[in-house]
């Protein structure tokens, strides 16, 4: 029977079957690959557009936000606002955390590991070095403050040097300590997204160095509404921390002398404001 099969050209029917079975799954395999490189290319272009949202937001959007919230602060002050500094405090504290849970969602989503964005600890002589310096500059900025508090003259040079930032000076302890968890905020927040998240997306394409002080720039920037002095003296902060961010490789060091630092402003202008009050009682 085998043989009747073959001669009847049977099997020779059968084979021409499989040979164009096999052919249309693998022109279908090739189009579903296709078509899978094509999806995986877009969904990469629609992250790497959203990565470049962060970015601008972080360096154009932040910044006019920032200033305009600041214009209209002077403008409450003015008007003799009570609520206003405590109210604004909020808003700020608000919108870092929004934003810093935009970015590190996003972070995630993409897969990324937690130590590219500085996250992590990595227990070693770069780590404890760098956290040992974060340790002495918030001591002496402790100690500078703590010396300002009891001297009235050097109150008064203060004074003449912040001028332009009596509008967000604390008035009363209650706003002290807005400002203070105002303070831990930037130091968590700003430090994620201006030395983790905006020196690995600028590296991207610029080597590390150049890198840290591209985006102690945009850091500077960020505080425009301080004036230049106050970009000046917040992009020199930025260099030291973004150095030492490298150096530890997280960015919790930096996050514990960025809100000490802040939260040092914040008493100094405070004991400034105070003695204003002062002055303006015995008038």
């Amino acid at each position: 029977m085998l043989d009747d099969r073959i001669r009847s050209g049977q099997f020779a029917g059968y084979l021409c079957d499989w040979n164009f079975l096999r052919d249309r799954l693998l022109l279908h395999n090739r189009d579903f690959l296709d078509a899978l490189d094509e999806t995986s290319f877009q969904r990469e272009v629609l992250e790497r557009q959203a990565g470049e949202e962060i970015a601008g937001i972080l360096v154009i959007v932040l910044p006019l936000v920032g200033n305009w919230k600041f214009r209209r602060l002077q403008r409450d002050i003015a008007a003799g606002n009570p609520v206003a500094r405590g109210r604004m405090y909020g808003k700020t504290a608000t919108m870092q955390w929004s934003m810093l849970t935009l970015t590190v969602g996003h972070w995630f989503w993409r897969d990324r590991s937690a130590a590219d964005l500085g996250l992590l600890i990595e227990s070693g002589w770069r780590f404890w070095t760098g956290f040992a310096v974060c340790c002495v500059f918030s001591t002496l900025f402790v100690m500078q403050a703590k010396i300002i508090r009891g001297n009235v003259g050097a109150q008064r040079h203060v004074r003449k040097t912040t001028r332009n930032l009596a509008a967000i000076a604390p008035g009363d302890q209650r706003e002290l300590r807005l400002f203070y968890g105002l303070s831990v905020t930037a130091g968590v927040c700003e430090e994620i997204l201006y030395r983790g998240y905006m020196i690995w997306y600028i590296q991207q394409t610029l080597p590390l160095w150049l890198s840290l002080i591209v985006a102690a720039v945009f850091f500077g920037f960020g505080h425009a509404y301080q004036g230049m002095g106050g970009i000046a003296k917040t992009f020199a902060v930025g260099l030291v921390t973004g150095g030492l961010y490298v150096l530890m490789r997280t960015v919790w060091g930096v996050v514990l002398l960025h809100a000490v630092v802040d939260m040092t402003s914040g008493f100094v202008l405070h004991c400034v404001n105070q003695l204003d009050q002062i002055g303006r009682a015995h008038v």
